[in-house]
Protein backbone atom coordinates (compact mmCIF):
# COMPACT_ATOMS: atom_id res chain seq x y z
CA UNK A 1 0.00 0.00 0.00
CA UNK A 2 1.45 3.12 -0.82
CA UNK A 3 2.06 6.13 1.86
CA UNK A 4 -0.30 8.81 2.05
CA UNK A 5 1.06 11.80 0.37
CA UNK A 6 1.38 15.02 3.05
CA UNK A 7 -0.52 17.47 2.56
CA UNK A 8 1.70 20.78 1.21
CA UNK A 9 0.85 23.99 3.13
CA UNK A 10 0.86 26.87 0.87
CA UNK A 11 3.11 29.53 1.76
CA UNK A 12 1.34 32.58 2.07
CA UNK A 13 0.85 36.23 0.64
CA UNK A 14 3.47 37.69 3.62
CA UNK A 15 6.48 34.64 2.55
CA UNK A 16 5.92 34.77 -0.77
CA UNK A 17 8.85 35.70 -3.01
CA UNK A 18 12.90 35.70 -1.65
CA UNK A 19 12.19 38.39 0.99
CA UNK A 20 9.78 38.60 3.37
CA UNK A 21 7.20 40.92 3.12
CA UNK A 22 6.49 43.55 6.11
CA UNK A 23 3.55 45.41 7.28
CA UNK A 24 2.61 48.60 7.29
CA UNK A 25 4.12 48.82 10.79
CA UNK A 26 7.54 48.60 9.86
CA UNK A 27 7.78 52.31 10.01
CA UNK A 28 7.21 52.63 13.51
CA UNK A 29 9.97 50.08 14.53
CA UNK A 30 12.72 51.80 11.90
CA UNK A 31 15.99 53.00 14.19
CA UNK A 32 15.99 57.22 15.02
CA UNK A 33 19.01 57.47 13.21
CA UNK A 34 17.52 55.99 10.17
CA UNK A 35 14.41 58.64 10.06
CA UNK A 36 16.29 60.83 11.12
CA UNK A 37 18.79 61.02 7.60
CA UNK A 38 15.52 60.08 5.52
CA UNK A 39 13.55 63.09 6.84
CA UNK A 40 16.51 65.71 6.73
CA UNK A 41 18.08 64.86 3.28
CA UNK A 42 14.90 62.95 1.39
CA UNK A 43 12.35 64.83 -0.15
CA UNK A 44 9.25 63.86 -1.07
CA UNK A 45 9.61 63.66 -4.95
CA UNK A 46 12.59 61.97 -4.29
CA UNK A 47 11.19 59.15 -1.89
CA UNK A 48 8.19 58.48 -5.14
CA UNK A 49 11.03 58.55 -7.60
CA UNK A 50 13.06 56.18 -5.46
CA UNK A 51 10.13 53.81 -5.07
CA UNK A 52 10.17 53.36 -8.47
CA UNK A 53 13.00 52.77 -9.80
CA UNK A 54 15.55 51.95 -6.82
CA UNK A 55 15.69 48.31 -6.04
CA UNK A 56 17.39 49.16 -2.64
CA UNK A 57 14.36 50.78 -1.72
CA UNK A 58 12.22 48.15 -2.33
CA UNK A 59 14.01 45.67 -0.71
CA UNK A 60 13.91 47.93 2.46
CA UNK A 61 9.85 48.25 1.86
CA UNK A 62 10.42 44.37 1.73
CA UNK A 63 13.00 43.45 4.67
CA UNK A 64 13.44 45.97 7.29
CA UNK A 65 17.03 44.47 8.22
CA UNK A 66 18.25 46.31 5.28
CA UNK A 67 17.14 49.70 6.05
CA UNK A 68 20.59 50.81 7.86
CA UNK A 69 22.82 49.54 4.19
CA UNK A 70 19.99 50.86 1.80
CA UNK A 71 19.90 54.35 3.20
CA UNK A 72 23.28 54.62 3.17
CA UNK A 73 23.86 53.49 0.15
CA UNK A 74 20.66 55.66 -1.29
CA UNK A 75 22.90 58.81 0.40
CA UNK A 76 26.25 57.81 -1.28
CA UNK A 77 24.65 57.88 -4.28
CA UNK A 78 22.79 61.52 -4.60
CA UNK A 79 24.92 64.01 -6.39
CA UNK A 80 26.05 66.88 -4.99
CA UNK A 81 24.74 66.01 -1.55
CA UNK A 82 27.04 67.72 1.27
CA UNK A 83 29.12 64.66 3.36
CA UNK A 84 27.35 64.60 6.78
CA UNK A 85 29.81 64.86 10.31
CA UNK A 86 30.92 62.53 12.87
CA UNK A 87 27.26 63.57 15.25
CA UNK A 88 25.16 63.13 12.69
CA UNK A 89 26.80 59.30 11.76
CA UNK A 90 26.35 58.51 15.34
CA UNK A 91 23.38 60.48 16.18
CA UNK A 92 22.23 57.67 19.39
CA UNK A 93 25.43 58.07 21.16
CA UNK A 94 26.70 61.56 20.35
CA UNK A 95 24.43 63.65 22.38
CA UNK A 96 24.69 65.64 25.52
CA UNK A 97 23.42 63.47 28.14
CA UNK A 98 26.23 61.06 26.71
CA UNK A 99 29.26 63.69 27.48
CA UNK A 100 27.75 64.50 30.76
CA UNK A 101 27.83 61.03 32.07
CA UNK A 102 31.30 61.09 31.59
CA UNK A 103 32.27 64.19 33.78
CA UNK A 104 32.51 63.82 37.14
CA UNK A 105 29.04 64.78 39.71
CA UNK A 106 31.78 66.74 42.11
CA UNK A 107 32.07 69.26 38.96
CA UNK A 108 28.24 69.51 38.19
CA UNK A 109 26.03 73.04 39.60
CA UNK A 110 22.36 72.36 41.27
CA UNK A 111 21.23 75.54 39.76
CA UNK A 112 20.38 74.11 36.45
CA UNK A 113 17.97 70.79 36.21
CA UNK A 114 17.65 68.71 33.13
CA UNK A 115 15.57 65.85 32.46
CA UNK A 116 18.11 62.22 31.87
CA UNK A 117 16.99 58.88 30.60
CA UNK A 118 16.38 55.95 33.00
CA UNK A 119 20.16 54.92 31.84
CA UNK A 120 21.75 58.11 33.64
CA UNK A 121 19.52 58.26 36.28
CA UNK A 122 20.75 54.77 37.42
CA UNK A 123 24.35 55.86 37.02
CA UNK A 124 23.55 59.48 39.59
CA UNK A 125 22.20 56.88 42.23
CA UNK A 126 19.15 58.11 44.49
CA UNK A 127 20.28 61.41 45.64
CA UNK A 128 19.63 62.96 42.38
CA UNK A 129 16.88 60.72 40.09
CA UNK A 130 15.82 63.61 37.47
CA UNK A 131 18.57 65.85 37.98
CA UNK A 132 22.43 66.60 36.36
CA UNK A 133 24.68 69.50 37.58
CA UNK A 134 26.40 72.16 35.30
CA UNK A 135 30.53 72.53 36.09
CA UNK A 136 31.16 74.58 38.81
CA UNK A 137 34.98 75.35 37.63
CA UNK A 138 35.48 78.18 35.37
CA UNK A 139 38.59 77.15 34.37
CA UNK A 140 40.70 73.95 34.06
CA UNK A 141 42.22 71.71 31.21
CA UNK A 142 38.83 69.61 31.23
CA UNK A 143 36.32 72.40 31.32
CA UNK A 144 38.59 74.16 28.40
CA UNK A 145 38.59 71.00 26.42
CA UNK A 146 34.81 70.48 26.91
CA UNK A 147 34.06 73.88 25.31
CA UNK A 148 36.43 73.44 22.51
CA UNK A 149 34.98 70.33 21.23
CA UNK A 150 31.58 72.14 21.29
CA UNK A 151 32.40 75.03 19.62
CA UNK A 152 33.97 72.69 17.18
CA UNK A 153 30.89 70.78 16.84
CA UNK A 154 28.53 73.79 16.82
CA UNK A 155 30.62 74.80 14.09
CA UNK A 156 30.45 72.07 11.90
CA UNK A 157 27.04 71.43 12.30
CA UNK A 158 26.45 75.11 10.59
CA UNK A 159 28.76 74.66 8.18
CA UNK A 160 26.72 71.62 7.11
CA UNK A 161 23.50 73.04 7.46
CA UNK A 162 24.19 75.85 5.21
CA UNK A 163 26.01 73.23 2.57
CA UNK A 164 22.83 71.39 3.21
CA UNK A 165 20.95 74.44 2.26
CA UNK A 166 23.09 75.22 -0.91
CA UNK A 167 22.61 71.82 -2.07
CA UNK A 168 18.79 71.63 -1.55
CA UNK A 169 18.59 75.80 -3.59
CA UNK A 170 20.65 74.16 -6.34
CA UNK A 171 18.50 71.13 -6.62
CA UNK A 172 15.39 73.27 -6.40
CA UNK A 173 16.13 75.51 -9.38
CA UNK A 174 17.45 72.20 -11.60
CA UNK A 175 13.87 70.94 -10.70
CA UNK A 176 11.91 73.71 -11.38
CA UNK A 177 13.92 74.09 -14.71
CA UNK A 178 13.18 70.53 -15.78
CA UNK A 179 9.57 71.03 -15.02
CA UNK A 180 9.76 74.06 -16.91
CA UNK A 181 11.45 72.45 -19.57
CA UNK A 182 8.84 69.16 -19.65
CA UNK A 183 5.76 72.03 -19.49
CA UNK A 184 7.39 73.72 -22.60
CA UNK A 185 7.29 70.56 -24.85
CA UNK A 186 4.18 69.03 -23.94
CA UNK A 187 2.96 72.98 -24.77
CA UNK A 188 4.61 72.62 -27.95
CA UNK A 189 3.59 68.98 -28.89
CA UNK A 190 -0.32 69.88 -28.18
CA UNK A 191 0.33 73.17 -30.39
CA UNK A 192 1.29 70.99 -33.34
CA UNK A 193 -1.27 68.97 -33.03
CA UNK A 194 -3.82 71.34 -32.88
CA UNK A 195 -2.35 72.80 -35.85
CA UNK A 196 -2.84 69.24 -37.50
CA UNK A 197 -6.19 68.95 -36.71
CA UNK A 198 -7.26 72.56 -38.08
CA UNK A 199 -6.97 74.85 -35.46
CA UNK A 200 -3.98 76.57 -36.63
CA UNK A 201 -5.51 79.95 -37.24
CA UNK A 202 -7.06 80.00 -33.95
CA UNK A 203 -3.97 79.41 -32.34
CA UNK A 204 -2.69 82.41 -33.98
CA UNK A 205 -5.06 84.88 -32.49
CA UNK A 206 -4.82 83.13 -29.43
CA UNK A 207 -0.41 83.59 -29.02
CA UNK A 208 -1.18 87.16 -30.55
CA UNK A 209 -2.67 87.82 -27.39
CA UNK A 210 -0.94 87.89 -24.56
CA UNK A 211 -4.04 87.39 -22.06
CA UNK A 212 -5.27 84.37 -24.30
CA UNK A 213 -2.01 82.69 -24.42
CA UNK A 214 -1.24 83.13 -20.85
CA UNK A 215 -4.83 81.50 -20.26
CA UNK A 216 -4.43 78.62 -22.53
CA UNK A 217 -0.60 78.34 -20.66
CA UNK A 218 -2.47 77.60 -17.45
CA UNK A 219 -5.03 74.86 -18.95
CA UNK A 220 -4.96 72.10 -16.97
CA UNK A 221 -4.44 69.67 -19.65
CA UNK A 222 -1.45 72.21 -20.87
CA UNK A 223 0.03 73.02 -17.92
CA UNK A 224 1.53 69.37 -16.78
CA UNK A 225 5.20 68.29 -16.17
CA UNK A 226 4.49 65.11 -18.09
CA UNK A 227 5.03 63.55 -21.34
CA UNK A 228 2.38 63.37 -24.29
CA UNK A 229 1.98 60.25 -25.89
CA UNK A 230 -1.48 59.09 -28.28
CA UNK A 231 -2.84 57.74 -25.26
CA UNK A 232 -2.83 60.68 -23.33
CA UNK A 233 -3.87 63.00 -26.24
CA UNK A 234 -7.23 60.73 -26.58
CA UNK A 235 -8.00 61.67 -23.06
CA UNK A 236 -7.40 65.57 -23.41
CA UNK A 237 -7.98 66.32 -26.99
CA UNK A 238 -12.44 66.60 -26.34
CA UNK A 239 -11.64 68.96 -23.43
CA UNK A 240 -8.78 71.26 -25.91
CA UNK A 241 -11.46 71.25 -28.72
CA UNK A 242 -14.37 72.79 -26.75
CA UNK A 243 -11.67 75.43 -25.53
CA UNK A 244 -10.74 76.33 -28.73
CA UNK A 245 -14.42 76.44 -29.78
CA UNK A 246 -14.97 78.89 -27.18
CA UNK A 247 -12.26 81.01 -27.43
CA UNK A 248 -13.50 81.19 -31.38
CA UNK A 249 -16.95 82.34 -30.06
CA UNK A 250 -15.73 84.75 -27.54
CA UNK A 251 -13.55 86.14 -30.17
CA UNK A 252 -16.00 86.79 -32.78
CA UNK A 253 -19.03 88.15 -30.22
CA UNK A 254 -17.57 91.13 -29.70
CA UNK A 255 -16.64 92.25 -33.44
CA UNK A 256 -20.20 90.71 -34.32
CA UNK A 257 -22.55 92.62 -31.59
CA UNK A 258 -21.07 95.79 -32.43
CA UNK A 259 -22.20 95.14 -36.03
CA UNK A 260 -25.62 93.53 -34.88
CA UNK A 261 -26.19 96.45 -32.67
CA UNK A 262 -25.51 99.18 -35.49
CA UNK A 263 -28.21 97.04 -37.44
CA UNK A 264 -30.95 97.00 -35.11
CA UNK A 265 -30.47 100.66 -34.73
CA UNK A 266 -31.58 101.07 -38.38
CA UNK A 267 -34.10 98.36 -38.01
CA UNK A 268 -35.52 100.64 -34.33
CA UNK A 269 -35.41 103.92 -36.00
CA UNK A 270 -37.80 102.15 -39.44
CA UNK A 271 -40.40 100.65 -37.27
CA UNK A 272 -40.68 103.69 -35.22
CA UNK A 273 -40.80 105.65 -38.57
CA UNK A 274 -42.79 103.12 -40.18
CA UNK A 275 -46.61 104.51 -41.01
CA UNK A 276 -49.08 103.52 -38.40
CA UNK A 277 -52.50 101.95 -39.46
CA UNK A 278 -55.11 102.87 -36.90
CA UNK A 279 -56.53 99.00 -37.96
CA UNK A 280 -53.73 97.57 -36.46
CA UNK A 281 -54.64 98.99 -33.12
CA UNK A 282 -51.01 98.68 -31.87
CA UNK A 283 -47.76 97.69 -33.83
CA UNK A 284 -44.92 95.50 -32.71
CA UNK A 285 -41.62 96.15 -30.92
CA UNK A 286 -38.30 96.00 -32.20
CA UNK A 287 -37.97 92.52 -30.55
CA UNK A 288 -40.91 91.23 -32.81
CA UNK A 289 -39.76 92.50 -35.83
CA UNK A 290 -36.23 91.01 -34.91
CA UNK A 291 -37.77 87.31 -34.99
CA UNK A 292 -38.59 87.17 -38.24
CA UNK A 293 -36.66 84.72 -40.72
CA UNK A 294 -36.66 87.37 -43.42
CA UNK A 295 -35.06 90.14 -41.24
CA UNK A 296 -32.75 87.72 -39.51
CA UNK A 297 -31.53 87.00 -42.71
CA UNK A 298 -30.84 90.26 -43.63
CA UNK A 299 -29.04 90.89 -39.97
CA UNK A 300 -27.83 88.23 -38.48
CA UNK A 301 -24.28 88.45 -41.49
CA UNK A 302 -20.65 88.14 -40.95
CA UNK A 303 -19.20 91.47 -38.93
CA UNK A 304 -16.20 91.19 -41.76
CA UNK A 305 -19.12 91.75 -44.46
CA UNK A 306 -20.09 95.18 -45.84
CA UNK A 307 -23.43 95.68 -45.76
CA UNK A 308 -25.04 98.21 -47.74
CA UNK A 309 -27.05 100.98 -45.18
CA UNK A 310 -29.28 102.00 -48.23
CA UNK A 311 -29.85 98.95 -49.65
CA UNK A 312 -30.33 97.33 -46.27
CA UNK A 313 -32.73 100.03 -45.05
CA UNK A 314 -34.71 99.92 -48.79
CA UNK A 315 -35.27 95.83 -48.41
CA UNK A 316 -36.67 96.49 -44.96
CA UNK A 317 -38.96 99.25 -46.30
CA UNK A 318 -40.06 96.80 -48.33
CA UNK A 319 -40.97 94.18 -45.87
CA UNK A 320 -42.01 96.07 -42.94
CA UNK A 321 -45.56 96.84 -43.57
CA UNK A 322 -45.98 93.08 -44.24
CA UNK A 323 -43.90 92.00 -41.32
CA UNK A 324 -46.37 93.97 -39.15
CA UNK A 325 -49.44 93.01 -40.25
CA UNK A 326 -48.32 89.36 -40.14
CA UNK A 327 -47.54 89.98 -36.53
CA UNK A 328 -50.51 91.54 -35.82
CA UNK A 329 -52.30 88.77 -37.13
CA UNK A 330 -50.15 86.00 -35.22
CA UNK A 331 -50.73 87.94 -31.77
CA UNK A 332 -54.44 87.87 -32.39
CA UNK A 333 -54.81 84.43 -32.89
CA UNK A 334 -52.18 83.76 -29.87
CA UNK A 335 -54.65 85.93 -27.42
CA UNK A 336 -57.55 84.09 -28.72
CA UNK A 337 -56.27 80.66 -28.31
CA UNK A 338 -55.34 81.80 -25.00
CA UNK A 339 -58.26 82.68 -24.18
CA UNK A 340 -60.35 79.45 -25.90
CA UNK A 341 -58.14 77.12 -23.50
CA UNK A 342 -59.22 78.79 -20.60
CA UNK A 343 -62.70 78.40 -21.34
CA UNK A 344 -64.01 74.95 -22.53
CA UNK A 345 -67.64 76.19 -23.40
CA UNK A 346 -66.18 78.07 -25.58
CA UNK A 347 -63.42 76.31 -27.19
CA UNK A 348 -65.72 74.83 -30.45
CA UNK A 349 -67.55 78.32 -30.91
CA UNK A 350 -66.13 79.86 -33.73
CA UNK A 351 -68.80 81.75 -34.27
CA UNK A 352 -68.13 84.08 -31.45
CA UNK A 353 -65.42 86.48 -31.35
CA UNK A 354 -64.22 85.95 -27.48
CA UNK A 355 -61.45 88.44 -27.02
CA UNK A 356 -64.44 90.85 -28.01
CA UNK A 357 -66.95 89.69 -25.24
CA UNK A 358 -67.94 92.16 -23.11
CA UNK A 359 -68.13 89.91 -19.97
CA UNK A 360 -64.97 88.98 -19.57
CA UNK A 361 -61.89 90.57 -17.43
CA UNK A 362 -58.39 90.15 -17.87
CA UNK A 363 -55.82 89.33 -15.24
CA UNK A 364 -52.35 89.87 -14.74
CA UNK A 365 -50.38 87.52 -12.80
CA UNK A 366 -47.40 89.45 -12.16
CA UNK A 367 -48.88 92.98 -11.45
CA UNK A 368 -52.47 91.89 -10.77
CA UNK A 369 -54.18 94.42 -12.40
CA UNK A 370 -57.84 94.07 -13.95
CA UNK A 371 -58.33 95.24 -17.78
CA UNK A 372 -60.73 95.08 -19.86
CA UNK A 373 -59.75 94.18 -23.74
CA UNK A 374 -58.33 96.04 -25.78
CA UNK A 375 -56.48 97.64 -23.14
CA UNK A 376 -55.22 94.53 -22.30
CA UNK A 377 -53.15 93.95 -25.51
CA UNK A 378 -51.22 97.51 -24.53
CA UNK A 379 -50.35 96.00 -21.34
CA UNK A 380 -46.55 96.71 -20.25
CA UNK A 381 -46.19 93.18 -18.65
CA UNK A 382 -46.59 91.39 -21.65
CA UNK A 383 -43.38 92.45 -22.76
CA UNK A 384 -41.14 90.99 -19.65
CA UNK A 385 -38.15 92.64 -19.21
CA UNK A 386 -35.14 90.52 -20.43
CA UNK A 387 -33.08 91.64 -16.85
CA UNK A 388 -35.93 90.02 -14.36
CA UNK A 389 -35.80 86.79 -17.10
CA UNK A 390 -34.86 84.58 -13.78
CA UNK A 391 -38.08 85.16 -12.52
CA UNK A 392 -40.41 84.94 -15.07
CA UNK A 393 -41.89 82.26 -16.91
CA UNK A 394 -39.62 80.84 -19.16
CA UNK A 395 -39.75 82.45 -22.34
CA UNK A 396 -37.95 82.03 -25.83
CA UNK A 397 -36.90 83.76 -28.97
CA UNK A 398 -39.59 82.69 -31.37
CA UNK A 399 -37.69 81.64 -34.95
CA UNK A 400 -34.78 83.32 -33.46
CA UNK A 401 -33.45 80.83 -30.73
CA UNK A 402 -30.68 81.31 -28.32
CA UNK A 403 -28.11 82.33 -30.47
CA UNK A 404 -26.02 85.38 -30.43
CA UNK A 405 -28.21 87.35 -32.70
CA UNK A 406 -31.15 86.87 -30.00
CA UNK A 407 -29.45 87.44 -27.02
CA UNK A 408 -28.05 90.95 -28.22
CA UNK A 409 -31.44 91.53 -29.80
CA UNK A 410 -32.96 90.90 -26.36
CA UNK A 411 -30.05 93.05 -24.71
CA UNK A 412 -30.67 95.60 -27.05
CA UNK A 413 -34.60 96.21 -26.53
CA UNK A 414 -34.39 94.68 -22.53
CA UNK A 415 -37.19 92.51 -23.22
CA UNK A 416 -38.83 89.38 -24.47
CA UNK A 417 -41.15 89.58 -27.58
CA UNK A 418 -44.95 89.85 -27.09
CA UNK A 419 -46.57 86.78 -24.81
CA UNK A 420 -50.32 86.92 -23.34
CA UNK A 421 -49.13 83.83 -21.21
CA UNK A 422 -49.60 85.81 -17.80
CA UNK A 423 -52.96 87.14 -18.53
CA UNK A 424 -55.37 85.10 -16.87
CA UNK A 425 -59.30 85.51 -18.36
CA UNK A 426 -61.72 85.99 -15.73
CA UNK A 427 -65.34 84.38 -16.53
CA UNK A 428 -68.46 86.50 -15.54
CA UNK A 429 -70.51 85.82 -12.07
CA UNK A 430 -74.04 86.38 -11.26
CA UNK A 431 -73.37 89.65 -10.75
CA UNK A 432 -72.55 90.57 -14.18
CA UNK A 433 -74.91 88.00 -15.33
CA UNK A 434 -77.85 89.95 -13.85
CA UNK A 435 -76.35 93.78 -15.69
CA UNK A 436 -76.44 91.69 -18.82
CA UNK A 437 -79.70 91.00 -18.45
CA UNK A 438 -81.24 93.41 -17.41
CA UNK A 439 -79.40 95.48 -20.66
CA UNK A 440 -81.27 92.84 -22.42
CA UNK A 441 -77.62 90.92 -23.48
CA UNK A 442 -76.64 87.40 -23.35
CA UNK A 443 -72.90 87.58 -21.69
CA UNK A 444 -72.20 84.88 -24.00
CA UNK A 445 -72.57 86.70 -27.11
CA UNK A 446 -72.90 90.12 -26.23
CA UNK A 447 -69.44 92.11 -27.82
CA UNK A 448 -68.35 96.14 -26.59
CA UNK A 449 -69.74 97.00 -30.04
CA UNK A 450 -73.10 95.88 -28.95
CA UNK A 451 -73.51 97.26 -25.49
CA UNK A 452 -71.79 100.63 -26.67
CA UNK A 453 -74.77 100.69 -29.15
CA UNK A 454 -77.07 100.54 -27.01
CA UNK A 455 -76.26 102.63 -24.91
CA UNK A 456 -78.45 101.41 -21.54
CA UNK A 457 -78.54 103.21 -18.47
CA UNK A 458 -79.16 101.40 -15.38
CA UNK A 459 -78.99 101.80 -11.37
CA UNK A 460 -77.98 98.78 -8.58
CA UNK A 461 -80.53 97.86 -6.11
CA UNK A 462 -77.92 97.47 -3.33
CA UNK A 463 -76.72 100.85 -3.55
CA UNK A 464 -80.28 102.87 -2.79
CA UNK A 465 -80.08 106.10 -1.65
CA UNK A 466 -82.84 107.63 0.54
CA UNK A 467 -83.72 110.20 -1.87
CA UNK A 468 -82.75 109.40 -5.19
CA UNK A 469 -80.68 106.65 -7.95
CA UNK A 470 -77.43 106.23 -8.56
CA UNK A 471 -77.79 106.20 -12.34
CA UNK A 472 -74.61 105.13 -14.61
CA UNK A 473 -73.51 103.72 -18.11
CA UNK A 474 -73.49 99.68 -18.71
CA UNK A 475 -69.23 100.15 -18.66
CA UNK A 476 -69.63 102.58 -14.71
CA UNK A 477 -72.05 99.50 -13.46
CA UNK A 478 -69.28 96.79 -14.73
CA UNK A 479 -66.73 98.48 -12.98
CA UNK A 480 -69.37 98.95 -10.33
CA UNK A 481 -69.78 95.41 -9.56
CA UNK A 482 -65.65 94.63 -9.38
CA UNK A 483 -64.75 97.60 -6.95
CA UNK A 484 -67.68 98.07 -4.70
CA UNK A 485 -69.23 94.43 -4.80
CA UNK A 486 -66.54 91.97 -5.06
CA UNK A 487 -67.10 90.71 -1.31
CA UNK A 488 -71.06 90.38 -1.66
CA UNK A 489 -73.27 87.46 -2.50
CA UNK A 490 -73.25 87.38 -6.52
CA UNK A 491 -76.61 86.93 -6.42
CA UNK A 492 -77.63 89.81 -3.99
CA UNK A 493 -76.33 92.12 -6.44
CA UNK A 494 -79.08 93.09 -9.02
CA UNK A 495 -79.88 95.99 -11.33
CA UNK A 496 -83.01 97.92 -12.60
CA UNK A 497 -83.06 99.19 -16.07
CA UNK A 498 -83.75 103.47 -16.03
CA UNK A 499 -85.88 104.20 -18.65
CA UNK A 500 -88.59 106.92 -19.06
CA UNK A 501 -87.75 110.77 -17.11
CA UNK A 502 -85.04 109.15 -15.15
CA UNK A 503 -83.28 108.64 -18.38
CA UNK A 504 -83.99 111.97 -20.21
CA UNK A 505 -82.32 113.51 -16.79
CA UNK A 506 -79.12 111.32 -16.25
CA UNK A 507 -78.40 112.15 -19.68
CA UNK A 508 -78.86 115.68 -19.32
CA UNK A 509 -76.53 115.96 -16.65
CA UNK A 510 -74.04 114.05 -18.43
CA UNK A 511 -74.52 116.03 -21.28
CA UNK A 512 -73.56 119.65 -19.17
CA UNK A 513 -70.52 117.51 -17.09
CA UNK A 514 -68.96 116.15 -20.00
CA UNK A 515 -67.16 118.98 -21.62
CA UNK A 516 -65.48 119.30 -18.29
CA UNK A 517 -64.73 115.72 -17.86
CA UNK A 518 -63.73 115.22 -21.72
CA UNK A 519 -61.10 118.38 -21.31
CA UNK A 520 -59.61 116.68 -18.04
CA UNK A 521 -59.25 113.22 -20.16
CA UNK A 522 -57.66 114.81 -23.25
CA UNK A 523 -55.00 116.34 -21.16
CA UNK A 524 -53.93 112.42 -20.35
CA UNK A 525 -51.62 111.08 -22.23
CA UNK A 526 -53.33 108.64 -23.93
CA UNK A 527 -52.82 109.78 -27.66
CA UNK A 528 -50.53 108.96 -30.10
CA UNK A 529 -49.45 109.96 -33.23
CA UNK A 530 -50.00 107.99 -36.69
CA UNK A 531 -47.43 109.42 -38.82
CA UNK A 532 -44.38 108.37 -35.75
CA UNK A 533 -44.61 107.00 -32.35
CA UNK A 534 -44.82 110.72 -30.46
CA UNK A 535 -47.46 110.16 -27.29
CA UNK A 536 -48.71 113.11 -25.18
CA UNK A 537 -51.84 114.35 -24.39
CA UNK A 538 -54.38 115.54 -27.21
CA UNK A 539 -53.84 118.90 -27.75
CA UNK A 540 -49.99 118.26 -27.70
CA UNK A 541 -50.04 115.48 -30.88
CA UNK A 542 -52.04 118.01 -32.70
CA UNK A 543 -49.34 120.61 -31.88
CA UNK A 544 -46.69 117.91 -33.21
CA UNK A 545 -48.49 116.98 -36.24
CA UNK A 546 -48.48 120.73 -37.20
CA UNK A 547 -44.35 121.40 -36.19
CA UNK A 548 -43.55 117.70 -37.42
CA UNK A 549 -45.96 117.24 -40.01
CA UNK A 550 -46.80 120.21 -41.22
CA UNK A 551 -50.31 119.48 -40.78
CA UNK A 552 -52.58 122.52 -39.58
CA UNK A 553 -54.51 122.21 -36.86
CA UNK A 554 -57.75 122.93 -38.43
CA UNK A 555 -56.78 119.60 -40.76
CA UNK A 556 -55.80 117.26 -38.17
CA UNK A 557 -58.14 114.38 -37.94
CA UNK A 558 -58.54 112.24 -35.53
CA UNK A 559 -58.33 107.97 -36.66
CA UNK A 560 -56.24 109.69 -39.40
CA UNK A 561 -53.65 111.62 -38.37
CA UNK A 562 -53.56 110.54 -34.58
CA UNK A 563 -55.65 108.15 -32.19
CA UNK A 564 -55.79 106.77 -28.73
CA UNK A 565 -53.75 104.49 -27.25
CA UNK A 566 -55.10 100.78 -27.07
CA UNK A 567 -53.73 100.46 -23.88
CA UNK A 568 -55.10 103.41 -22.63
CA UNK A 569 -58.83 103.27 -20.42
CA UNK A 570 -61.34 104.59 -22.57
CA UNK A 571 -63.49 107.76 -21.77
CA UNK A 572 -65.64 106.61 -18.61
CA UNK A 573 -69.50 108.88 -17.86
CA UNK A 574 -69.22 109.09 -14.31
CA UNK A 575 -72.62 107.86 -12.60
CA UNK A 576 -75.16 110.45 -11.36
CA UNK A 577 -77.92 110.69 -9.10
CA UNK A 578 -81.33 111.28 -9.74
CA UNK A 579 -84.12 112.49 -7.77
CA UNK A 580 -87.88 112.62 -8.36
CA UNK A 581 -87.75 116.56 -8.66
CA UNK A 582 -84.24 117.47 -9.34
CA UNK A 583 -81.09 116.10 -10.67
CA UNK A 584 -78.01 116.37 -8.44
CA UNK A 585 -74.88 116.22 -10.01
CA UNK A 586 -72.85 114.02 -7.05
CA UNK A 587 -71.22 110.95 -8.45
CA UNK A 588 -69.66 108.28 -6.63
Amino acid sequence: MAPAREKVKRPSAAQKGKETVVQKSWITDMPLDVLFEIFKYVEPLTLSNLTRTSKGFRALLLNRSKACRVWQDVLAGVEGLPPASQYYLSVATSHRLTVLSLVLSGNMSKDLNLNMCSFHTAQFGDATPRTVQCFTQKKGELVGDFFRQRIFLTSTIGNHARLCAYWEERLTRIRESEIRRLIYKRRVEIEHRLTKTGWGGELSYIKGDYGSEFTFSLLPEVNKAEKLDNRKWRNIHPKLFDYMMKHSLSRMKEPQESALRARFIKLDTLIKDAPRDIELDFYPRLIDICQFPKVQQLLDVGYRVEVDCEHLQKELKLILPGLMEEWHEDVMEEFEDHLRSNFKALKARKDINVRELAALTFTCEQCWTTLQYPMVLGHSCLYQIYSASPTMPNQDCGAVGETLYAEIAKEKCESFPWSCKMIRPTKWNDRVQNLFEVCGQDPRRASLEDLDKQDARVFCNMCRRRRGRLVMTWRAAFNHCHSHHKRAEPSSVTWSLVTGEEEKQARELEESCMDKAILKYEKEPHWTCLGCPYVASKGDVIAHNFAEHEISPGDVVEGKDYHRMIGSPPFAIKPVVVYPKRISNRGE
